[in-house]
């Protein structure tokens, strides 16, 4: 029997719609984010720095779009929080309401 925690946890999910059925599978940012090998970007923390707390897919999803459009910190994270697709871009599996990090965040990424 599953606790009532994990219960809740999985009727959450349940009426999330998987960001892998919602998305065309020809579009520009899917086509891309399955022809990356993002376990490349992974050996670029410093080992001094420790474990990052953000997915590394998620934060250099957000870098790329960033400079791919031109825009600022809070303008990603703001588009990221419009569109689906940057979703998928960024490793979700499901639309996520708010927002995962603050633009400090981004900022903070950068510079390690």
């Amino acid at each position: 029997m599953t606790s009532p925690k994990t219960r809740a946890l999985y009727q959450d999910d349940l009426f999330r719609m998987s960001l892998s059925n919602l998305c065309a599978s020809n579009h520009p940012q899917v086509v891309v984010a399955c022809k990356i090998y993002w376990v490349l970007f992974e050996g670029l923390y410093c080992v001094d720095k420790g474990h990052p707390v953000l997915p590394t897919q998620m934060m250099v999803g957000l870098h790329v779009t960033k400079h791919e459009r031109n825009l600022l910190n809070e303008g990603t994270i703001r588009l990221r929080l419009e569109k689906p697709y940057t979703h998928y871009f960024c490793s979700e599996s499901c639309f996520q309401k708010g927002m995962p990090l603050d633009s400090s965040k981004q900022t903070d990424f950068a510079v390690a």
